[in-house]
């Protein structure tokens, strides 16, 4: 995802923390991606998606590890 802007970023961040059950989230206005720790068996990675998505900003290359 490509920001154009630090109030993007915090955008971002604030969406995915409305999700349930994120333990941490943080984006980076600089290389453009998310970090975010989550259960996986309460929210899944199309959740997460959708939300950025929504966003008006695109989910791409999303690792799971």
């Amino acid at each position: 995802m490509r920001l154009s802007c630090t109030s993007c970023k915090e955008y971002i961040t604030h969406s995915i923390y409305e999700l349930n059950d994120i333990s941490e989230a943080t984006t980076s206005y600089e290389s453009g991606k998310a970090f975010i720790t989550y259960d996986s068996s309460l929210v899944s990675i199309e959740d997460i998606r959708k939300t950025i998505n929504k966003t008006g900003y695109s989910a791409k290359n999303i690792i799971k590890p």
